[in-house]
């Protein structure tokens, strides 16, 4: 993110099975870069539902308003079943004082493995640029070949290429 931008947090909550839990409570902290904690209202879509389903927006969401430049630390609550389990991950995000590009990815927040999902990328130019943009997904993903990316195994994970040249200010 750029100082001052929105960020829009999408969350699934699992059991430890895996089954999706659509009405956990979730407890949402935050620390800036200046060490400044807060805690966003974490808001259900509605639309959760079985763990086979598909649904376009997250199970839940948060949105914080960014402020400082460096890395925002986040940690994710949940009492599971019965209170009697704590759960917690954790995650980060940072912001910026500029980019040479930005990244947009749209797809679902939480995937069943047995169906096909499509997940759209945009890249945003803020200076010229011609190379290969590239982005790493697991290996265990089957990607549908549309002949507009390449992609090399890696490890654990399959790289996935496009070759691009892009002006200041374009978006593909």
């Amino acid at each position: 993110y750029l100082p001052a931008e929105k960020a829009y947090i999408q969350m699934a909550a699992l059991s430890d099975t895996g089954r999706t839990i659509c009405d956990a409570n979730l407890f949402l902290e935050i620390t800036s870069p200046s060490g400044a904690t807060a805690n966003p209202t974490v808001q259900k879509s509605g639309q959760c539902s079985r763990d086979s389903d598909i649904v376009d927006v997250p199970d839940y969401f948060a949105y914080y308003q960014t402020s400082d430049v460096g890395v925002y630390k986040m940690k994710l609550t949940w009492i599971g079943e019965n209170k009697k389990k704590l759960h917690q991950t954790f995650s980060a995000f940072e912001t910026q004082e500029s980019v040479p590009f930005e990244v947009e990815r749209v797809g679902p927040t939480r995937i069943y493995p047995l169906a096909k999902y499509k997940m759209e990328i945009t890249v945003k130019a803020n200076q010229d640029f011609s190379g290969s943009v590239v982005e790493s997904v697991p290996s265990s993903f089957v990607l549908t070949e549309n002949g507009s990316f390449t992609k090399e195994p890696h490890g654990f994970d399959t790289l996935v290429s496009w070759l691009v040249d892009l002006r200041q200010g374009d978006t593909t």
